[in-house]
């Protein structure tokens, strides 16, 4: 892209009839993409003096096409408008000459965006075209591809759902049993803390024996059977805890692909027709 070039000099100057006006001037000193420099409207007060025309606007697009950049050339045909290539303004104030400065700049930076666009991305005649661009049941089937991709994805997310809550269930019941054989640990130590001071308990009564110690005899081998099986369960808890994370880990996964394949099946109706709306079906 070409750059319009701009030329501006400000300064304060006492006119004729000697009053102080701070004055702004400024030329266009290469078009850059614009059809030519003259992008500044004047009107003619007097075909005979120059001096009399009056400076109307930065010119638009409409502007640029709808007059010439020639003020002889606009008189010979009859019109009172034309552009050139510099203008000169006065202001009585300060502070509207500084806002004027800007808003200059402003105005052409504004022309020259909307033409370069204007003359790149919509002037012109297309070659001749068929419509419509897509065979409609070619269009459905996409939009169907889409409907199911985006079934699978609501499915997928129900799934995780589902295993995120197998998987604090399964917690739950590993470490509730966890708590069980923690007790029988207890236990046990216990009975194996006992037996090392009293030795072995008897079956029978035994006077050399505190009367409890038969039924400690018993509290001892529950405690030790109770231990081994509640070992046992913790291993299955365990296992079943492993298998829900495993399960979850994959339910992730498959979200994530059906994720990624609704987004390309939507993708794919939008780029033969963009005004689709996905809430629509």
């Amino acid at each position: 892209m070409e750059l319009t070039a701009i030329e501006q000099d400000r300064q304060h100057v006492t006119t004729a009839t000697g009053e102080r006006k701070y004055r702004i001037r400024t030329a266009v000193t290469s078009k850059g993409e614009l059809p030519y420099p003259q992008i500044f409207l004047f009107e003619v007060n007097d075909p005979i003096d120059v001096s009399l025309d009056t400076f109307i606007r930065i010119a638009t697009i409409s502007d640029l096409e709808e007059y010439k950049p020639s003020r002889s050339d606009a008189l010979h045909l009859g019109s009172m408008y034309y552009l050139d290539a510099e203008f000169t303004v006065d202001f009585d104030n300060l502070n509207a000459a500084v806002q004027a400065k800007s808003q200059i700049y402003s105005r052409i930076d504004g022309l020259t965006k909307d033409w370069y666009t204007y003359s790149t991305k919509f002037y012109g005649v297309d070659d001749p075209s068929s419509h419509p661009t897509v065979a409609p049941e070619f269009e459905q089937q996409l939009v169907d591809d889409y409907t199911a991709a985006r079934t699978t994805r609501q499915t997928a997310e129900t799934d995780l759902a589902t295993a995120e809550t197998a998987v604090t269930t399964a917690k739950d019941a590993s470490d509730t049993q966890q708590s069980i054989v923690d007790i029988y640990e207890k236990e046990t130590d216990f009975c194996v803390k006992w037996t090392e001071f009293w030795g072995t308990p008897p079956t029978t009564q035994d006077p050399a024996y505190p009367a409890n110690q038969v039924l400690l005899n018993d509290f001892c081998a529950a405690a030790s059977s109770g231990y081994a099986s509640a070992r046992a369960l913790k291993q299955v808890k365990d296992a079943d805890y492993n298998a829900a994370v495993q399960a979850k880990i994959t339910a992730d996964a498959t979200l994530a692909k059906a994720q990624t394949d609704e987004a390309a099946a939507l993708a794919a109706v939008l780029a033969v027709c963009p005004t689709f709306d996905p809430t629509s079906v």
